[in-house]
């Protein structure tokens, strides 16, 4: 028997998003990666699926989960960061970035990276979705096929 991951598979945004306050689901604008695109990086096995900013996991399976984003804030932008959240709405995971600074550039730019794993046992009831968060000031996220600023990845470790 062959050993080692069989699914690997990796998404970018599209589009920047903005967000004032709060926290907002990132529901559109993601795209899969194709072997073009991925500087000799493919994608293994099955797909995940994204509708409306719920993922969809191809088939059951203990899964490390990655969503990474880059930040443009502005001097009142006191942090931003992102919230992974299962499909009853309980946060899995969270990373903030520190507060922003305008004195560097007049657009403050930072990132976030949170990770999670989900042992996935039913594809039609074990989703996640990831939501960006955000406290004073405009904040947008960068978008970018070629270094994949605000991305997605999801890795089948092994099984349920």
């Amino acid at each position: 028997e062959a050993g080692g991951i069989t699914m690997m598979d990796a998404w970018y945004t599209t589009s920047a998003q903005t967000h004032s306050t709060g926290v907002q689901l990132f529901d559109s604008n993601w795209d899969r990666l194709s072997a073009e695109s991925a500087k000799k990086m493919t994608n293994i096995g099955s797909a995940m699926s994204e509708s409306s900013g719920v993922w969809t996991f191809p088939e059951t399976g203990k899964y490390w989960i990655q969503f990474k984003s880059y930040f443009n804030g502005n001097g009142n932008t006191y942090y931003a960061g992102l919230k992974i959240y299962n499909a009853d709405d309980e946060i899995l995971n969270t990373a903030f970035t520190n507060r922003f600074a305008a004195t560097i550039y007049p657009w403050p730019h930072s990132w976030a990276m949170a990770m999670t794993f989900l042992d996935v046992d039913d594809t039609t009831d074990n989703k996640c979705k990831v939501k960006l968060s955000s406290q004073q000031g405009s904040t947008s996220v960068w978008y970018s096929s070629s270094d994949m600023q605000t991305s997605a990845f999801f890795i089948r470790m092994g099984d349920s």
